[in-house]
């Protein structure tokens, strides 16, 4: 809001695009706002006039997509969710939404994109056109699984000479065959 006042001698009113005579000046969108000020004159003062510019810009937010990994088991990750950083929301004002695009089935990384979001007021007002959004991706991740363990063990035995080879999973603990 933009106030101006005299020493008490003269009228202060301001002309911003077609409102003309206005006791005030109250802009919250981003833009260039001509504005003149106008000073009535009196017996001792002259009137004035002043034209202004008032630059509202942008407010700088960062949408960041959240990131996810997981280990490949045929389903197919998403990660919907996203942060808010930079210089943030202004009080009262929500993202309503975002289009988030991202999926991940087979080994290997894609991108998690955000794009299109759309901001409100607390009055339901489109305000989108006040931000400057900077979009970055978030990764969706599948890792191969880890190969279960199996190893070759040799047993040997002195029955005619054979030697017996068996698969055992090192993952099973071995019995202890020499408890007391």
């Amino acid at each position: 809001e933009m106030l101006a006042s005299t020493d008490g001698a003269g009228t202060v009113s301001f002309d911003v695009e077609d409102e003309t005579n206005q006791e005030s000046v109250i802009r919250t969108d981003a833009g260039n706002y001509e504005i003149t000020v106008k000073v009535s004159g009196t017996k001792n003062y002259n009137s004035a006039e002043k034209k202004l510019v008032l630059i509202i810009t942008q407010r700088d937010i960062t949408l960041t997509a959240d990131s996810k990994e997981q280990v490949y088991d045929g389903t197919t990750i998403r990660a919907s969710g996203y942060k808010v950083s930079g210089s943030g929301l202004v009080d009262g004002q929500r993202i309503e939404s975002v289009v988030i695009e991202g999926s991940q089935s087979a080994v290997g990384s894609r991108a998690n994109k955000l794009s299109e979001a759309t901001i409100y007021d607390e009055d339901e007002n489109d305000v989108t056109k006040n931000y400057q959004i900077t979009y970055v991706d978030g990764v969706l991740t599948v890792t191969e699984p880890e190969p279960p363990i199996v190893a070759l063990v040799a047993n040997i035995t002195n029955e005619a000479d054979e030697t017996d080879k068996q698969k055992e999973d090192i993952t099973k603990p071995k019995e202890n065959k020499n408890k007391p």
